[in-house]
């Protein structure tokens, strides 16, 4: 007779809301990635903006991780951030795609803390 221990796992309404952010942010920006491609000038090199693509995308996919209590939709988080902000940095040459990549990866880190152990 095995003993099955009970999670009761409760997300919250910030990280619920900010687990929809992450989703509808990727979906933008997955189709605002697109539209750049389909008219693609000459400006930015093709594989740039289809990595992006695939980063967006991949954003979407950890948010429906975390909502299922993924812990490896956390670590795809992190990695698309850091891919993300290398691929921004020699984009732009601006610090400030490392602000913007970074800064929604600490507001999930921060409302995580302490929900690690719900997670499969």
């Amino acid at each position: 007779m095995s003993k099955t221990k009970t999670v009761v796992r409760e997300r919250g309404t910030a990280l619920s809301l900010f687990l929809i952010y992450v989703a509808a942010h990727g979906l933008l920006f997955t189709y605002l990635t697109w539209s750049v491609i389909k008219p693609r000038d000459a400006s930015s090199p093709a594989w740039m903006l289809w990595l992006l693509l695939l980063l967006s995308i991949a954003d979407v996919v950890s948010a429906v991780a975390l909502w299922y209590w993924k812990k490896w939709g956390f670590q795809l988080f992190v990695v698309t951030t850091m891919i993300s902000i290398a691929v921004g940095l020699v984009a732009t040459a601006t610090q400030l795609w490392v602000f913007y990549a970074i800064i929604p990866l600490a507001i999930l880190g921060y409302l995580m803390q302490g929900k690690w152990q719900q997670f499969e």
